[in-house]
């Protein structure tokens, strides 16, 4: 096992041991859909228990595991974790600033990327869950992204606009096999598709998978690494030449 998986391990275990023993609420930082993927086989595994995933925006690619819950402690309590505002102070002179640029801004402050959470976009201003330790500092300090100047605000969530559901979109594939899937809906080759199994970037329903004929269900998301993540649809029809025509919802 990796170091870093040693080192998630232990600090989910920690987590999970003092929510059942103390009975209140745990939560890690944010996971990224390998670290989630992880979790999720050690949950099934039994080394840790009572555990979901939760990220704030619906649906979020970056997600908190959350340790308790209400059947076991009689209570529900959501996760410490904030939806900020990012404005320009001129929307006039304000630029279109990108996920990368408003993730940079942060880090460049000193501000951990497990801190951080999914970085929604609406033009000239954007929304980012975070944990709420770190909200304070970032409306004291988060005041220009790249030459922008900016305000923080704490917001009660994004404009429901934004976390809409995408519309699904038609695919055509000659198999319905995953990495057919992905090299239609992110125009890639088979051979290209491929090499994402191998480099462990396709993640179904939080978890990795390896196998590139494994075959979807209606419902199930798909998270591919650098590329995005897709829900999947299922089968529209099937063409006279004996092609699929698929449906998938491109986030």
């Amino acid at each position: 096992m990796r170091e870093e998986d040693l080192l998630l391990q232990k600090r989910l275990t920690e987590l999970s041991d003092r929510s059942f023993e103390k009975g209140i609420y745990t939560h890690s930082d944010f996971l990224n859909p390998a670290q989630q993927s992880f979790a999720l086989e050690l949950l099934r595994h039994g080394e840790i228990r009572d555990m979901r995933l939760y990220g704030l925006f619906e649906p979020a690619e970056r997600q908190v595991a959350v340790f308790g819950s209400e059947e076991s402690f009689g209570y529900e309590a959501s996760p410490e974790i904030d939806c900020i505002a990012i404005s320009p102070l001129s929307e006039k002179f304000g630029e279109e600033l990108g996920h990368r640029d408003i993730l940079g801004a942060i880090l460049s402050l000193g501000v951990k990327r497990e801190k951080i959470g999914d970085i929604l976009l609406d033009g000239k201003r954007a929304y980012a869950a975070v944990l709420n330790s770190i909200t304070p500092f970032l409306l004291e300090n988060l005041r220009r992204i790249r030459h922008t100047d900016v305000r923080v605000r704490l917001a009660d969530k994004p404009p429901a606009l934004l976390q809409k559901e995408p519309e699904p979109a038609l695919f055509f594939i000659s198999s319905e096999r995953l990495d057919c899937v992905i090299a239609a809906v992110f125009h890639l080759s088979r051979t290209a598709a491929k090499e994402l199994f191998l480099q462990e970037k396709v993640f179904v329903n939080s978890r990795l998978q390896t196998n590139p004929a494994v075959v979807l269900h209606p419902a199930d998301t798909v998270s591919v690494r650098g590329l995005g993540r897709f829900r999947y649809e299922g089968i529209e029809k099937q063409t006279k030449k004996g092609r699929l025509a698929i449906t998938a919802a491109v986030y």
